[in-house]
């Protein structure tokens, strides 16, 4: 969504686990993203009603968030 927004075409490359699995023998990062494989090869749900509840419950969509992020890294280029 970020890349669209932007006017870029996202750019993405699947490595099977076992390329991550080889390659984290020489890089420290895709050793620990070997263990964190599981957040991608199936769905799940996050619930955030008991941190809603005890900080504060609204949000901003991603539909709204990400043009808005997006204009303002445009305007206040670093």
């Amino acid at each position: 969504m970020i890349d669209r927004e932007a006017g870029h075409e996202p750019r993405m490359r699947v490595a099977p686990p076992w390329l991550v699995g080889v390659l984290g023998l020489f890089d420290p990062t895709l050793r620990e993203l070997r263990e964190l494989l599981y957040q991608w090869s199936a769905p799940y749900e996050v619930d955030h009603s008991r941190f809603a509840a005890r900080f504060w419950g609204d949000y901003t969509p991603l539909e709204v968030g990400i043009p808005e992020t997006v204009r303002w890294f445009r305007t206040n280029p670093s």
